[in-house]
Formats: C-alpha cells, structure tokens, sequence
C-alpha cells in the first residue's frame, strides 16, 4: 500500500471466519460512499478504511508488531480500530516511535540519580529498539500532517482542521462521545493528550483535547526542524483528494520506486 491507496469507504458488513459479522461505523455515521485513499482515511479517521487495511495486513503481523511494543493483541475485528486496552503513556511512546524515524525507546522517568555531593549513581543511558523502516516511516510522518490539511474537502473535514500549530506536527485523533485523544509530533516533541469520563459519561466538549494539545503544541516547540526526505524518496505537490500533481497542492514525500 501507498499513501494513495483507495479503498471504499461505505456502510460495511464484514463476515470474519471463526468471528462472525461485524459492522463498525464511522463517527456519526458519516461516510464517502465512493473510494478514498489513506491520506484522506488518516485525515478524517475513517474506520472503514482502517478495518479494511488491518484485514489485508492480517492479524499475526499486527501481532507481531503489537508486540514489540510490549502490548498484547487481541484478536477480534475491532483491534483495528484501537480497541486494545493500554495506557495513555505507551500509546504516546509508539507514536514516539514514528517521531525517533523508527526507534523505539521504552518511557521512563528517571534521567539519571545524584548523592548530595554530585556523585553520580545512576544514569538511563535511553537505549532503543529499532522497530520501523526509517524510509516508511518518514514518508507515514508527513502523511499524519494531513489531518492539519486544508486542501482535503470530502463527505467530512480533517480531524485538526480548525486546531493548526503554530509549527510542523504530524498528528492523529482518536473520538467517541464518551473520550477523545490526540497524539502529535514533530523531531522535538511527541505530545499524548486524552479527555474522558470514568463513569463513560458523554463529553459535553468532545473538541477538548484537541484544543490541549493545540495549546501544548503552539507553546512549548521551540524548534521548527521537520523530517528531511532520503535519497530514496521525492516530495510531491499534490491534490491530496485525487492523488493528481498540483501547483496548488500540499506537499507529501514518496518512495521514488512508487512512480515505476
């Protein structure tokens, strides 16, 4: 798959062997009842889409990749939607695995332990696992821009389109009437925010996080440093709803092998 990889995005029931039938829904049942590609799936959080593309991946390599990250998949349909129970900190640091180009460092607290006369006892010496292709996942950060993109208009609007940063983040949005979150990173900062009710109440803000993490991001990126293509890769304008070069257009990074 590419990052212009249609898939159609309509009311959907899924027959699953050794499951049965499932239907998931996109938020308030808005849907483009014709093909979109990912970077209009990543922009709007197309759960068809994403249903879609983790079936074509399959569930053992999903699995597989889950657990690198020390998180346990569960095998039912809805995983690809983010069912899979974990803590608001080990989701930022898999997205932290995208903004390290690829490496994954398992979070931590402690930098490092002093006595009271400086001697130093103890240091995390911050070692990584690398876990994605630097190349993939480079081109997937300047994807993840697209939910900020204000040349995608489709059956809805981007999931940040109203929150843009001040400086360059690569984000995604996550909502149900009862929570939402928003993970975003640039080369400085991978910020998580998540709002909800323990009691699963409905949110009389659902936009809440998203203005957090705007405030969050607008204050404390000090650098304005983005991911720099390879030389395996090329930076198209494009119109990201039809995939078609555009002066106009917003600019995505693809492999050079894509255009053989």
């Amino acid at each position: 798959m590419t990052i212009l990889t249609e898939l159609n995005s309509s009311p959907t029931r899924f027959y699953i062997k050794d499951y049965g039938f499932y239907e998931p829904k996109n938020f308030n049942s808005l849907y483009a009842n014709q093909d979109i590609n990912m970077l209009e799936a990543i922009a709007y959080s197309d759960n068809i889409y994403a249903v879609k593309t983790g079936l074509l991946v399959g569930s053992t390599d999903l699995s597989n990749l889950l657990d690198s990250f020390d998180i346990k998949y569960i095998n039912t349909p809805s995983s690809f939607l983010g069912s899979i129970s974990t803590s608001l900190l080990k989701l930022t640091s898999m997205y932290n695995c995208l903004a390290s180009e690829g490496k994954y460092y398992k979070p931590s607290y402690i930098e490092s332990i002093y006595k009271n006369d400086g001697t130093l006892i103890y240091k995390n010496n911050l070692s990584f696992n690398p876990i994605l292709s630097k190349n993939e996942t480079i081109i997937l950060n300047q994807a993840l821009t697209s939910t900020f993109d204000k040349n995608l208009q489709g059956y809805t609007k981007p999931s940040l389109l109203n929150y843009q940063t001040k400086r360059k983040f690569a984000a995604k949005t996550g909502t149900t009437k009862q929570d939402n979150y928003v993970i975003g990173y640039n080369p400085s900062f991978t910020i998580g925010v998540w709002v909800g009710d323990i009691n699963n109440n409905e949110l009389n803000e659902p936009g809440k996080a998203k203005k957090i993490f705007q405030d969050l991001a607008n204050n404390i990126s000090l650098s304005s440093s983005w991911y720099s293509k390879t030389s395996v890769m090329k930076e198209k304008k494009i119109d990201p709803n039809t995939g078609l070069e555009s002066s106009n257009g917003s600019s995505y990074y693809f492999l050079k092998k894509w255009d053989k």
